[in-house]
């Protein structure tokens, strides 16, 4: 038993000093392990922390870039706001001309005044004119078809007198008719000494009252032939109320309307528009055409335009 015993101390001597070796091959095995991972771990803290601080400058970046966008967005807006309401000006004050007859009035009032004094000097040319002599016997216009060029040889100058002369000559018996010749040339009397003459179709429909005026028939007048072929609707003189009023007449829809010329309380002439039928304009007509209205007679050009619009846009 004393002789094992230096045995046994050796040999736990010998696996002490193994089990000591192999503590120490692992312990420094584990610190070259944790310093490997720490290692890493500080590479990798300091990648994150570079790509955090990139990231950060571009997120700073692109919120700078935002803004920017904002800003020009807000006065891209803004602009497009302002230049919105100058639009709707535009538009509004187009549809109170287009709506509102009396915004155009005064303009078309003095095209209207020359195109009347157009119109008269055209007339004053192409009417003749009746001079009333001291004795009231005869009648005689006055051109300048008496100068004739020293051109013409005596048998053309005797041909042309005599042939004004035979158109130009007006009894006091004869009423003139608007389809006869009329001079070529005529010379503008003074007012003083000629009146103008009325077509007979048309003088028999003015100034009829009382129970005169419901015997007038349609004249066939050169003037309403005129009118009908300018607006495209028929015209004519009609009772209506015990007023002499114009019915105007749409053939191919029915359209029918008439028109009375009044006096307001200022003593200035006006016109009363009211609907007899609205023909196949009963669904599509606006309602302006549907209710008695009243105009100027400077508004008159406005109002057919508008009925002719009526008209064109439901055929």
């Amino acid at each position: 038993m004393s002789a094992s015993l230096p045995k046994m101390e050796a040999l736990y001597s010998k696996l002490y000093n193994k089990y000591a070796k192999l503590k120490k091959e692992k312990d420094t095995s584990m610190e070259n392990l944790n310093r490997e991972q720490e290692e890493k771990f500080v590479n990798y803290v300091a990648a994150a922390d570079a790509v955090i601080d990139h990231l950060r400058s571009e997120t700073d970046r692109l919120g700078e870039q935002v803004n920017e966008l904002r800003s020009e967005m807000t006065s891209m807006r803004s602009a497009k706001d302002e230049e919105m309401i100058q639009y709707q000006k535009l538009l509004m004050e187009e549809n109170l001309k287009s709506d509102c007859p009396v915004a155009n009035g005064e303009r078309q009032d003095k095209e209207l005044r020359d195109e009347i004094q157009r119109l008269q000097q055209l007339d004053q040319e192409g009417t003749c004119f009746n001079a009333s002599n001291d004795k009231g016997k005869s009648r005689q216009i006055i051109t300048d078809g008496d100068s004739i060029p020293d051109a013409l040889d005596d048998s053309t100058i005797t041909n042309k007198k005599h042939r004004r002369q035979s158109l130009l000559i007006v009894q006091d018996t004869h009423t003139p008719s608007p389809m006869e010749e009329l001079p070529n040339r005529p010379e503008q009397p003074s007012t003083s000494s000629y009146k103008y003459t009325e077509p007979a179709c048309c003088r028999r429909n003015v100034g009829i009252s009382g129970d005169s005026a419901a015997d007038i028939s349609p004249a066939s007048c050169i003037f309403q032939d005129l009118v009908q072929w300018l607006v495209g609707m028929k015209f004519s003189a009609v009772m209506e109320n015990e007023e002499l009023c114009i019915s105007a007449l749409h053939e191919s829809s029915g359209l029918s309307f008439s028109l009375t010329l009044t006096k307001n309380a200022s003593a200035e002439p006006e016109l009363v528009y009211r609907v007899l039928s609205l023909g196949t304009f009963e669904r599509v007509a606006p309602e302006w055409m549907r209710d008695t209205i009243m105009f100027s007679p400077n508004m008159c050009p406005l109002f057919f335009q508008r009925v002719s619009r009526v008209i064109k846009l439901s055929y």
